[in-house]
């Protein structure tokens, strides 16, 4: 609270005389040195009297300075504030997009790498399915050449040329005996053979003209029937179609030649035996 001004009681100055007045106009060496502290106890007085005025005029003078420092203060803290956020901000932003561009580029690669790998993969399936074609065709290749060494052991009824093959390339082939039946409906000739694991190759063939029907025994090694070279004849008794065969050997090939009566279908076939295989040819009569 401010201090209450003290009434002070003023007194009628005396009237000075002129020896006064001079004093007072030109004073003494004593009163220059009292006089230094007039002013001490004045200024003790007006701070007595008026001290709460002196300082209020202080602060009317360096409130509107401080108000301009603090907002001076507070400018520069908001820009350097908002230049630090906007350089975070800046840093973030740069950094998002160098990981945006990152990550784009690595979908770009990923997706040329997938497209890649799905090319190799087409052609690694065309690749394959190339091979298993020419496989396939390969294997069916090798099996029709097989088809046509290694089997047609049986044959049907019919007038035109039949052949039997076990896939022999040489000879040998025993020929060990011959046999025939007569049956109502056909006549069936068999020739025996030796011990062999395989059948010989055998063609026959019927001339329509001289009715005489051929069949000829490959890969003989030995013929006991007529001899390796020899040559012979039979004749069928009770056969109404078949009447003679005649029988050659030569060069390792033995020859049967059936004299028919009529034309008629026949077939050839081998046969598997307990003892000993033999081959068949089946006229009708």
């Amino acid at each position: 609270m401010p201090a209450k001004s003290k009434k002070v009681k003023k007194t009628k100055a005396p009237t000075k005389t002129l020896t006064q007045r001079r004093s007072t106009a030109e004073p003494t060496p004593m009163q220059s040195k009292l006089s230094g502290l007039t002013p001490q106890r004045n200024s003790s007085l007006t701070s007595l009297s008026g001290g709460p005025q002196a300082p209020a005029e202080t602060q009317q003078e360096g409130s509107p300075v401080k108000i301009i420092i603090w907002a001076v203060v507070i400018l520069a803290t908001g820009i350097g504030l908002a230049l630090i956020v906007r350089n975070l901000t800046k840093d973030e932003t740069t950094d998002t997009a160098e990981e945006t561009t990152t990550e784009e580029a690595v979908v770009e690669e990923t997706e040329e790498t997938t497209e890649a790998e799905a090319t190799e993969a087409e052609e690694a399936d065309a690749t394959e399915t190339e091979t298993e074609t020419e496989t396939e065709t390969t294997t069916e290749t090798e099996t029709e050449t097989t088809t046509t060494t290694t089997t047609g052991l049986t044959n049907e009824y019919s007038q035109a040329d039949q052949t039997l093959a076990d896939g022999v390339t040489s000879n040998i082939i025993s020929l060990r005996g011959y046999g025939y039946e007569t049956f109502s409906t056909n006549f069936v000739y068999t020739i025996k053979l030796g011990d062999v694991t395989k059948f010989p190759n055998v063609t026959a063939s019927l001339n329509p003209t001289t009715k005489k029907l051929s069949v000829i025994v490959e890969n003989v090694k030995t013929d006991y029937i007529v001899g390796n070279g020899g040559t012979g004849s039979t004749t069928f008794t009770g056969s109404p179609n078949a009447a003679t065969v005649d029988i050659t050997n030569a060069g390792g090939k033995t020859k049967f030649v059936f004299n028919l009566n009529s034309l008629a279908d026949y077939k050839i076939n081998t046969v598997p035996g307990s003892v000993n295989d033999s081959i068949t040819v089946d006229i009708k009569n």
